[in-house]
């Protein structure tokens, strides 16, 4: 059972495997800097409710009885070791409309196995954002850190989650922005992180499940895999 990491003593192993490698600050700050350029809203009737989306949307943001918004992502990959000093986010060219129909709501989530019988049943509106004059969402845009692979190399993404319309419920109307303007700045390292093991499966569990765990780590095992 010597395969199975409890969760308890990952922090060590991370730390023992990745902290003691020391990361140097690059010589010189970078900056990188994109402008996104967008196109108007696009508007469709749904029954009582409007749907808003677009073209540049990547996604939607779906919070369930909560207004569905188009997001724009932008994914940044950055060697592994990087350090992100700021990122800035900048809004501009936005305009007010004034809308005559609500923006749908999020769906409620559903069993993949149910029978919908009613689909407006889904359809419930958060009466706490749907009554409100602020604007939804309350951020213009949110930033998450990651790792992983990218072309066989361990990188760090920084991905920009980006709402170019906010939508206050309670006064009909949304911001659009037409231009968006996002800048990176960071050190490169000037190493690159070492791992004193190297494995095909990294199995995090707590000491509980080790035991009910372990016929799949002999099962990748004996198909050749090191776990």
């Amino acid at each position: 059972m010597r395969n199975i990491i409890p969760l308890f003593i990952v922090g060590t192993l991370v730390l023992a495997a990745i902290g003691a490698v020391a990361v140097p600050k690059a010589e010189e700050t970078l900056v990188t800097t994109e402008n996104l350029q967008l196109s108007s809203p696009l508007f469709e009737q749904a029954d009582s409710y409007l749907r808003v989306t677009m073209t540049e949307a990547t996604s939607l943001l779906l919070d369930t009885g909560k207004p569905v918004v188009p997001v724009v992502s932008k994914v940044y990959s950055f060697p592994l070791g990087t350090t992100v000093h700021d990122i800035s986010v900048a809004f501009s060219d936005v305009e007010t409309i004034t809308l005559e129909d609500k923006i749908i709501p999020a769906p409620q989530p559903i069993p993949l196995n149910a029978q919908i019988v009613n689909n407006d049943a889904l359809l419930r509106e958060d009466s706490a954002v749907y009554t409100s004059h602020d604007f939804y969402p309350a951020q213009d845009y949110n930033v998450q850190k990651g790792a992983g692979l990218k072309d066989g190399a361990n990188v760090m993404y920084v991905v920009v989650r980006c709402y170019p319309i906010q939508y206050a419920p309670a006064s009909d109307i949304i911001q659009v922005a037409n231009s968006i303007d996002i800048s990176v700045s960071y050190d490169l390292p000037t190493s690159s992180p070492t791992f004193m093991d190297e494995a095909d499966m990294l199995i995090i569990t707590p000491q509980s499940y080790v035991s009910i765990l372990q016929p799949l780590v002999d099962h990748k095992e004996a198909n050749g895999m090191t776990v």
